[in-house]
């Protein structure tokens, strides 16, 4: 604003040289815009470069997360350390206790409020405590109170002894719980909260008063910008909880990116996490407990050694041991971001595998030992998977765990352990397995072949697998055979007459389902099915009726458009064909 008047002034006394705009980088007030004038103030500090050696060696005993922080960042600061300017001119704060005399300059350390002559409930913050002076024990003159206040970091960097009340009180409590475990907190606090609790724990105790350290990235937005009012792109807290719910926002900061990176978030990146973690997990669970209810399982029945179930049991029962070994070294490395990635992968191995190629298992009306051991199986992955996702997504795992254990809490229960459970040979072997399901429906895809339509067999490379795996493999390719040994996957795609109307029963059975789900039938109704259809359609329907009854909880299966059936005319196969059901 002086600018134009001193070039004026100049002007006028031909004293002006030149006046020119000269751009230049000038600090601004980050949150409101205003202009900012540096000028240098007295301080008070702290030496803390006498004891640099000291802060690098505690610095470099403390375990951190990511590792590179310790001697990078952290190393950095520690080795370009200056003293410590702890004062600030503020009024809010705690106040420095320091008087100096008016007379003779001499400086006085105050340590509790009875040094002052006042009580220990007394107020010690500004403007009571400005207005207590000390007698100067060295010239009998008046000592008052420098004006500043500490550093708020302070008042953090003293929070392990001082919330004890240490040294005055609380000796034995602070002496079982120092150092701490571990913190966590964003890479900016290697200059904030990290340093002062390191630097404040050295000077007194010549150790670091954390033994662990997870340091976090920052929150951005999907384009990596900084959050902030004035650009628009902070999300309410709230919001997200409303919308996606907080153990989904939990998780994403764990799953999204490794420890120490940004975490760009958003809508969409909120949206993914329930819908590749939360929904799958949600649905396998509801599976269970439907089919449970139904059942009358008792979870307190002898248990099926897991030796004689089921190879998908045993898969399962081994991928679980692995699993919660693997998630409690990770968390005992204070390392979080695999270990929630384990269970989200281990989730989706549940959904898309394990309960995919079991269901008829549950669904098969008899109650024999095999159901039983699905049962068994399914429920302990359910219990432990809610038990090791606790620590992530508190409130969803109390949910699943109290519902399948009496209502216990899963966060006063035991952390897993892994079961006895260990079989690397099936895991190969079904690792195996879906390797050639996923080359055998690209050949599918290839060819243009419904998976719905039987085939009669596959050729695929590699060593044969076991008859109890290979027939998942024949199953889940829909191949009424298997060999293996070639060079390549190769599909036999003649379809004869036998095979064309397998297919088409299937695709009957997608059609009554279809209908079952528009009606809102429960998967435990059973129904009575009409349908008007000829040709190979019929003879599909006549040839496989009991297939199609068992698959779709039909009754009756009868040809003909009975009263008090609403049916709907559709196309299937170049056919036209007319369905109707309702409830038994």
């Amino acid at each position: 604003e002086a600018d134009p008047v001193i070039i004026d002034d100049l002007k006028e006394r031909g004293l002006l040289y030149k006046a020119e705009t000269i751009l230049h980088t000038y600090p601004f007030c980050w949150r409101c815009g205003t202009p900012l004038i540096y000028y240098a103030l007295d301080a008070w500090y702290i030496r803390t470069t006498e004891r640099k050696e000291q802060l690098l060696a505690n610095n470099n005993a403390t375990h951190w997360v990511p590792d590179h922080i310790r001697t990078g960042r952290m190393g950095d600061w520690l080795e370009n350390n200056v003293d410590w300017q702890f004062s600030r001119s503020r009024y809010w704060g705690t106040p420095v206790p320091i008087w100096i005399c008016e007379g003779c300059d001499e400086k006085r350390i105050v340590t509790s409020a009875a040094e002052l002559g006042l009580d220990d409930k007394a107020d010690l913050h500004r403007p009571y405590i400005d207005a207590v002076t000390l007698k100067c024990e060295k010239c009998g003159g008046v000592m008052r109170r420098v004006p500043e206040v500490m550093d708020t970091w302070f008042d953090s960097g003293s929070m392990p002894f001082a919330q004890r009340g240490y040294p005055r009180n609380g000796k034995d409590v602070f002496e079982e719980t120092f150092p701490a475990d571990f913190i966590s907190e964003a890479v900016d606090q290697t200059r904030g909260w990290f340093y002062t609790l390191l630097a404040i724990s050295t000077l007194l105790f010549n150790q670091n008063s954390y033994r662990n350290v997870i340091c976090l990235g920052h929150v951005v937005d999907p384009k990596g910008k900084k959050a902030s009012k004035s650009r628009g792109n902070v999300l309410d807290p709230n919001y997200l909880f409303d919308n996606f719910g907080s153990d989904a926002v939990r998780w994403y900061f764990y799953t999204s990116t490794q420890v120490g990176e940004n975490y760009r978030t958003g809508d969409a990146a909120l949206k993914e996490t329930v819908q590749q973690f939360f929904i799958p997990l949600w649905n396998c669970y509801s599976f269970f407990v439907t089919y449970a209810r139904l059942d009358n399982f008792d979870p307190a029945q002898p248990s099926v050694p897991v030796e004689e179930r089921h190879v998908l049991d045993r898969w399962l029962m081994s991928k679980l041991s692995g699993l919660v070994a693997t998630v409690t070294s990770g968390l005992d490395a204070y390392e979080p971001v695999e270990p929630a990635r384990r269970i989200q992968r281990f989730v989706d191995d549940l959904s898309n595998w394990y309960i995919r190629r079991s269901r008829r298992r549950f669904w098969k009306s008899q109650s024999d030992r095999d159901k039983m051991a699905a049962y068994q199986t399914l429920y302990e992955a359910l219990r432990t998977v809610s038990g090791l996702m606790a620590p992530f997504a508190p409130f969803a795992a109390d949910a699943m765990y109290r519902n399948l254990s009496d209502g216990k809490s899963v966060h006063l229960s035991d952390f897993p352990v892994p079961p006895a459970a260990e079989d690397t040979q099936v895991e190969a072997d079904m690792a195996r397995a879906r390797q050639a399901v996923e080359s055998g429906l690209a050949a599918r895809d290839a060819a243009r072949l419904k998976v719905r339509q039987p085939l009669a067999g596959i050729v695929l490379p590699g060593d044969p697998l076991p008859e109890d795996i290979a027939a998942i493999v024949r199953d889940e390719l829909n191949v009424k055979s298997i060999t293996f040994g070639a060079p390549e996957v190769k599909l036999d795609t003649v379809i004869g007459e036998e095979l064309k109307l397998e297919g088409l029963a299937r695709e009957v059975v997608r059609v009554i389902q279809d209908r079952r789900k528009k009606l809102g039938l429960n998967v435990e109704d059973r129904i009575d099915t009409r349908y008007d259809a000829d040709g190979m359609l019929a003879r599909a329907i006549e040839r496989h009726g009991d297939y199609i009854k068992s698959e779709t909880l039909s009754v009756t299966l009868r040809q003909g458009r009975d009263d008090g059936f609403a049916g709907e005319q559709l196309m299937l196969e170049g056919e036209q064909i007319w369905i109707a059901l309702k409830r038994n």
